[in-house]
């Protein structure tokens, strides 16, 4: 019984650090940034789980990201590469559809996860830390 708790503990533990593995904040470094299309740049909103997102897209392809959830407020810097959206931390974001309103992303912690973003160049859905942070 040892044995087999063991083995289940250190496979969940791996299981664990793949679904991370591919974030590394390197990534980030060296991502090269890449013009977006206009349609792409301004303010965009969404959730990731309890997560209220916020991105600020430049039209160089750099920008940065807030969210709020739970009385905690994080603020960094993103890059567009192209095809990802690529947080300051490491983490991933692909685009996979846009239509200039909402843009589709997915991520592939945790198995693969779908967001959507939208527009909002006025912040009105934004977290009120991320209006007071980008209305400066």
């Amino acid at each position: 019984m040892k044995k087999l708790m063991t083995v289940g503990v250190v496979g969940f533990w791996l299981a664990g650090c793949a679904t991370i593995g591919d974030v590394n904040g390197e990534d980030f470094i060296t991502a090269k940034k890449v013009n977006p299309q206009s349609s792409l740049i301004g303010f965009w909103v969404g959730a990731s789980g309890p997560y209220l997102n916020t991105w600020k897209i430049n039209n160089d392809g750099t920008g940065e990201f807030c969210y709020s959830w739970n009385g905690k407020n994080v603020n960094g810097k993103l890059i567009f590469n192209g095809k990802e959206i690529i947080y300051q931390s490491g983490e991933k974001l692909e685009i996979t559809d846009t239509n200039g309103s909402v843009i589709e992303a997915k991520s592939y912690y945790y198995g693969t996860t779908k967001y959507k973003f939208y527009k909002d160049d006025n912040l009105t859905k934004s977290s009120t830390f991320c209006q007071n942070l980008f209305n400066k």
